[in-house]
Parts: C-alpha cells; sequence; structure tokens
C-alpha cells in the first residue's frame, strides 16, 4: 500500500511537472515573440530612443537615434562620449516629467527634441529623440490647412466694413447736411483704415518667407522705431520705455522686426494703463548664448482661459483690433528662427501681458 500510494503521488507529480515545463515553454515562447515585435516597433520608429544605464552609459538605441545624433554609437559608451549636448541635458533634468529641451547635435548638426523619462528601474533611464524639422513640418501642414480656413476668414471681416461703407457711401449721396456729411465721412474713413490695416496684415503675413536676416544692433533699432511710434504723439515715449544693452545684437530681417514691434508694442499700448513707464521693452544675453526680447505691460493681462488663444488669428479682445497682429507677429518670429511666447507671471504682483522673443545667438 505504501509503494502504492507513494507511485501515485510521484505520478502526479510528474503530470504537473510536465504541465509547468509546457506552459513555461509556451510562455518563454510568447515572451521571445513579443520581444521580437517590441525590438521591431522601436527600431523602426521615427524617434530616436536611447537607453541609458547608471553613470549614462548607453545599453541600447535604435537606427534612427544613430541618424539623429550622428557619428558612431556603440554600446558601453558614455553619454558624453558620443553626444555632449545631450550629456548636459541628460545631467540637468534627472527628475521625472522633465519637460522637453531644444538641442543641437554636434554629430549631425540637426535641432533635436529631447526628453528624458524615467523607468521602474532607477538606474536605467530613457531618451526619446524628436528631429525638429520633422515636427516643424508637421507644424507648416498644419498651417497650410489652417490658411484656407483664414482666407474665408479674412473674406467675411473684409465684407462687413465694405457693405458699411458702401452703404454711407449711398447715403452721402443724397444728404444734404454739413453734419450728416461729415459723421458719413468718418464712417468711410474708419473702415477704410480698418480694411487698410487688414489687407497689411495679410500681406505681411505673405512675406513672412522673404527673410533676409541680418545683425541689428537691438538698442539702435528699437529706438528707431520708438521715434516714428510716438511720432503724432511725443507723450508716447513717456509710456513707452526701452533699457536695451547697448550691446545687445539680433540677427532678424529689419521688417519683420519692425512689424513685430509695432504689433507687440501697439497691442501692448492699447491695453496698459497709460502712466509713464507702463509698456517696458527689455533684453538679455542668456548664459547658453540665447537672447531674450520682452515687451511687458502693466494692464489687466490675459486670463487663463484666453491663453490658449492669443496666437489664433482673428482672435481680439479689442472692439477696433483686427485680431491677426499677435498671430502674424509669431509668424514673422518662425521665419527668423526666432520663437515668440507667451509668458507666465513671474511673481503674484506682476499684472499685464508678458511677451518674448526668444532666439539663439549666431553672431
Amino acid at each position: 500500500i505504501g509503494f502504492f500510494t507513494i507511485d501515485q503521488v510521484a505520478r502526479l507529480l510528474a503530470l504537473r511537472a510536465i504541465t509547468n515545463e509546457t506552459l513555461a515553454r509556451q510562455r518563454g515562447v510568447d515572451l521571445a515573440a513579443q520581444l521580437r515585435l517590441n525590438q521591431q516597433i522601436i527600431q523602426d520608429m521615427q524617434d530616436g530612443v536611447l537607453v541609458l544605464g547608471e553613470g549614462g552609459v548607453l545599453r541600447q538605441f535604435n537606427p534612427q537615434a544613430k541618424v539623429l545624433l550622428g557619428g558612431s554609437l556603440r554600446e558601453g559608451m558614455t553619454l558624453a562620449e558620443c553626444a555632449p549636448g545631450l550629456a548636459r541635458f541628460y545631467g540637468d533634468a534627472r527628475g521625472p516629467g522633465n519637460p522637453a529641451q531644444r538641442l543641437t547635435a554636434e554629430g549631425s548638426g540637426k535641432m533635436l527634441l529631447a526628453r528624458l523619462l524615467q523607468t521602474g528601474d532607477a538606474n536605467i533611464k530613457l531618451v526619446y529623440l524628436e528631429d525638429f524639422d520633422r515636427i516643424h513640418d508637421q507644424i507648416q501642414q498644419a498651417k497650410l490647412a489652417a490658411l484656407g480656413r483664414l482666407t474665408a476668414s479674412i473674406a467675411h471681416e473684409i465684407r462687413n466694413p465694405l457693405a458699411a461703407v458702401s452703404q454711407a457711401a449711398e447715403l452721402l449721396v443724397d444728404e444734404k447736411r454739413g453734419d450728416m456729411q461729415g459723421r458719413l465721412i468718418r464712417i468711410i474713413g474708419t473702415n477704410a483704415t480698418r480694411i487698410d490695416r487688414l489687407v497689411g496684415d495679410v500681406l505681411a503675413l505673405g512675406r513672412r518667407d522673404e527673410a533676409l536676416p541680418e545683425a541689428l544692433p537691438l538698442a539702435a533699432v528699437v529706438e528707431e522705431f520708438l521715434e516714428e511710434f510716438a511720432l503724432t504723439d511725443p507723450t508716447e515715449r513717456r509710456v513707452v520705455v526701452s533699457t536695451l544693452p547697448p550691446d545687445l545684437v539680433l540677427v532678424m530681417d529689419r521688417a519683420h522686426l519692425r512689424q513685430i514691434l509695432w504689433n507687440l508694442v501697439g497691442n501692448a499700448r492699447r491695453h496698459c494703463s497709460g502712466n509713464p513707464g507702463s509698456v517696458k521693452i527689455l533684453g538679455e544675453m542668456r548664459d547658453d548664448g540665447r537672447i531674450c526680447f520682452d515687451v511687458l505691460d502693466d494692464g489687466p493681462g490675459i486670463s487663463e482661459a484666453l491663453r490658449a488663444q492669443v496666437f489664433e488669428p482673428f482672435f481680439t479682445t479689442h472692439s477696433k483690433g483686427t485680431g491677426l497682429g499677435l498671430y502674424i507677429a509669431r509668424e514673422l518670429a518662425e521665419a527668423n528662427g526666432a520663437v515668440l511666447e507667451l509668458c507666465r507671471p513671474e511673481s503674484a504682483s506682476q499684472t499685464g501681458a508678458h511677451f518674448r522673443i526668444d532666439r539663439k545667438s549666431v553672431v
């Protein structure tokens, strides 16, 4: 009876072992297939992927990472050896949820967007690399799609003032009294000016790709602009003040910079308090070689609900605005390799809007 019992127990254990072995073999096959699938997906990704170990040692990468970074990548190299610029980003962004940063790859010369992600293992980190030129092309395609909507909106915006001009002109023909004629003429002049400004903005937008960058002494250019800005009202010079360093040089198309200044300063002037120094123009050279050019005002500022819409075409909170000023300013800035952004208040006491042009110095 004892031997019989032992035999049955052994048989049951053997069957269980065989079942577990079959299950383990099947899971091994599934895992190998999943690994091959993941590897194929990573190999075919348009983004570069780097797997970094402790100390920034390169443990794995895909072919696209090699294309984006240029040079020779080998497992076991340190990030500082194969991509010094990326190594600086890796050293400055160790925490989870770090924002993406733009950098130029030394090997390929490409502008990249790098994102550092934490994994479950504290010693392993993932770095995703995106080709900024490809992102820019996608943005351009989206802009072309929006151009059709923009054209339709332009037709609608022009039709309204033209109708007012036509009606005023018809009434002017029949009206004999002088005061009524004066009012109708003012209506015609106001709406004609609005149409002219709208057409001028659209023409400026069409010339965005005709940028002729030159090294501009920023303080002198802004001073010249302010003289023209205050030509009709000299008191404007007390409202808009500039404290730019005399040696600050910005590489940009002169006509584009002038148009950007008109749009930003004009927008700030409409919303500021009108007190002396209520609109400020500032600028500085950062340690990383980037030039920051700021226009600030002391007005009510832009609410959180409207921040995402300020650069959309035909969005305006002013009754006499066309809604194209900030949109065109951003387009012209991008045509010159700069970024125009709406900055958040640096302190609770800061009011008003704060726009910044950020461009890498190439001088």
